[in-house]
């Protein structure tokens, strides 16, 4: 496995480094406080005054994924769940190598931090459903229109995909974090090799507990980090189902988005298995308990699945 860990970048090296860069691109702001608010595998997010979040790329690659959040968010339908659109944007940043926007702040926490319990999960599959059969039926031509793209890293592709799905769930199984539960590798093998129908709708596109946002009144108030945004097959969000949701809730959840074809569950089981996989084995070397139990436990709901 490669020894390359792009979270690991540090391109603000402090809350004063992130406001010399923007008072040096929007010097009318005036930052009575700042701090970091989020860190991932692609950005860092710093808030101002407790109300604006500037979202800052780490590498090359995560600036073409920001750039990318910023021509779909821009153009996103108002909706009951709130979504960080631009208020400003900046391409050509001074004393900054990538471009980066601003947006309202979210308030709330994101999901692996809310403590949910199932019957909790229960209660936001009915926002969820309708949020995500909304947005798969945003406009294909208008989409293209707008320059956003079909899939150009092929995440579906999960036989090219096994090495490193196999190396992630070994790590887990060897530092006796995960049981060594075959189910999940087992079903992953016997499907790999699944065709991905040519359909596509405007997808997030890495809908996972981190990037959905939970109130005080534990409801989903937000969605967050849009990066991986494009014309995706469907399956790639509809993931979250068997990831985050328990078992009871999918009959509700398919009630509402609407009834999708075999192969479409067998994709999104598959996709949640790898984005399970990944996010364990992530939250596990940077130490992030929350996430890293949420990952545990989508394995987990999803092993319940196919058992």
């Amino acid at each position: 496995m490669s020894n390359i860990k792009p979270w690991e970048n540090k391109n603000i090296l402090s809350a004063n480094h992130a406001k010399e860069i923007i008072n040096n691109n929007f010097p009318k702001i005036c930052i009575k406080s700042i701090k970091l608010l989020g860190e991932g595998w692609d950005n860092t997010t710093w808030i101002i005054n407790d109300n604006l979040c500037f979202r800052f790329p780490k590498h090359e690659e995560a600036a073409k994924l920001l750039t990318n959040e910023i021509k779909v968010l821009s153009q996103l339908i108002k909706t009951n769940i709130s979504l960080p659109i631009p208020k400003n944007v900046c391409l050509a940043p001074k004393s900054f190598n990538y471009p980066f926007y601003y947006h309202d702040y979210i308030n709330g926490v994101t999901s692996d931090r809310a403590n949910l319990t199932s019957n909790e999960r229960m209660l936001l599959v009915v926002k969820l459903a309708s949020f995500l059969k909304e947005l798969h039926s945003f406009p294909l031509d208008k989409c293209i229109s707008l320059g956003i793209e079909y899939d150009q890293i092929n995440r579906l592709n999960f036989k090219d995909r096994y090495l490193e799905f196999k190396e992630r769930l070994e790590y887990l199984i060897n530092r006796n974090v995960l049981s060594n539960d075959l189910n999940i590798k087992k079903f992953y093998e016997s499907n790999m090799d699944i065709s991905i129908p040519d359909f596509a709708t405007l997808c997030h596109g890495d809908l996972y507990a981190k990037h959905l946002i939970i109130d005080s009144n534990k409801d989903l108030h937000g969605i967050i980090d849009w990066g991986d945004s494009g014309l995706l097959h469907p399956a790639i969000d509809l993931a979250i189902v068997y990831q985050f949701l328990p078992k009871k809730a999918h009959s509700l959840f398919w009630s509402v988005y609407g009834d999708v074809e075999n192969h479409t569950h067998t994709i999104a089981i598959l996709r949640a298995i790898y984005s399970s996989t990944t996010i364990a084995w992530y939250a596990h070397q940077i130490s992030d308990k929350y996430l890293f139990d949420e990952g545990i436990l989508g394995l987990q709901m999803i092993n319940e699945i196919i058992s």
